[in-house]
């Protein structure tokens, strides 16, 4: 059944539809005027609040180069079987690599290794630029990948097309959820659990644990569903291989404990990170995710949570010159600490160091945090809060 108009709890996202539409070229905006429709209408598709009219069908479909049946399947989820797509419909399609055409019927391991390093480039601009500047193209390659069917070609394209997917989908959760200033968790959630499929479908358990470790950041950060994010983090501790990672896994586990004000078994997943982190080493999978700044990092957040100041400030100290998206949170909780401490200035000057660096990268945690601690220096009287508001929200504006 459709969802009804503007029925949010029926609401699906039509992951399928989207990537067809990008695969095919299109953004939002341009698709919107390909079908003389407004863009809100698009959206309206897109995110499952509705179904399209019957008198748009025939013009979607021809858009998008399918049938009426397989845009069936699309608006219903299902991506498309392309050994049953219909003859009159062009077999082959250009993806834009510097050395290759994909052909449909055949996916070659070379295409394949270039659509890997496509999304690698893609992850490691990231922490660099702002998610917003990453989002058109990352759901376009999103498209391209996921249109390319992994039923053909030899064992190995196809165990590489699985893993680009499973990266790709893995990468779109985390770009859309920043993006969006971490408001849209069910678009980003839908990513993850798609790159879960593609990863579980290779034996990938390291890829599928961050996935599910990304979803329960979802569950923590953006719904406070603290079951949910607890299970997810215990699934991604039981599938990974790699200790890096599972440290990672703990030190989230360890905040599930702090927002339920629970200091006790709090500190003590801390310390099983802790000794973990000392005996895991630079090259596994996750070892670029985890530090001795990120202990301190996610240390800082639990005690900050359990209201215990000084102790987030210490820890949260010695977490700065983490990567720059990571920088700006660190930035942000030591403002709100201090505030709470009754140290308005440094409050204020970590708060100004938050915002230069959200300049540059627009960091979506980091926005929502940093407006946190500007309404919490507000309620606290300091004289020059309206400087560091008017500095917000010029930055909220661009």
């Amino acid at each position: 059944m459709e969802p009804r108009e503007g029925d949010e709890s029926m609401a699906q996202r039509r992951t399928a539809f989207m990537a067809r539409r990008a695969a095919m070229g299109f953004t939002q905006e341009s698709f919107a005027r390909e079908l003389e429709v407004d863009d809100s209408t698009v959206r309206g598709w897109e995110s499952g609040r509705h179904a399209p009219q019957p008198q748009f069908r025939k013009r979607i479909a021809a858009a998008l180069q399918v049938s009426l049946a397989e845009l069936d399947d699309l608006l219903n989820g299902q991506d498309l079987n392309v050994g049953r797509r219909s003859a009159s419909i062009e077999t082959s399609t250009t993806v834009d690599l510097p050395v290759a055409e994909v052909r449909l019927a055949h996916v070659d391991p070379s295409v394949a290794g270039l659509l890997q390093q496509r999304v690698e480039l893609l992850s490691q601009q990231y922490d660099h630029v702002p998610s917003t500047s990453l989002l058109a193209e990352t759901t376009n390659l999103y498209g391209q990948i996921t249109y390319l069917p992994s039923s053909t070609g030899s064992h190995e394209a196809k165990e590489r097309l699985h893993a680009a997917a499973a990266a790709v989908a893995l990468l779109m959760g985390q770009v859309l959820w920043d993006a969006t200033a971490r408001r849209d968790h069910a678009g980003a959630l839908s990513y993850l659990a798609a790159a879960v499929r593609h990863a579980e479908t290779i034996g990938d358990t390291d890829t599928a644990a961050l996935a599910h470790l990304r979803s329960g950041m979802i569950d923590l950060y953006g719904q406070r569903k603290l079951t949910s994010a607890a299970a997810r983090f215990d699934k991604a501790a039981h599938e990974t291989r790699s200790p890096s990672l599972r440290v990672f896994v703990l030190m989230h586990r360890a905040e599930v404990h702090a927002f339920r004000g629970d200091l006790r078994e709090c500190e003590r997943v801390l310390r099983s990170a802790e000794r973990l982190l000392d005996r895991s080493h630079g090259e596994d999978r996750g070892a670029d995710l985890v530090s001795d700044r990120t202990f301190e990092r996610m240390a800082g957040s639990c005690y900050l949570q359990l209201g215990r100041y000084s102790s987030a400030i210490e820890h949260l100290e010695a977490a700065q010159g983490l990567r720059k998206k990571s920088s700006t949170i660190v930035l942000a909780n030591l403002s709100t600490a201090n505030s709470h401490g009754g140290d308005l200035d440094a409050a204020a000057t970590h708060l100004h160091a938050a915002i230069d660096e959200l300049e540059r990268t627009r960091s979506g945690g980091g926005l929502k945090l940093a407006a946190e601690a500007t309404q919490l220096l507000a309620r606290r009287r300091y004289p020059r809060s309206q400087e560091v508001q008017d500095r917000l929200l010029s930055l909220m504006a661009s």
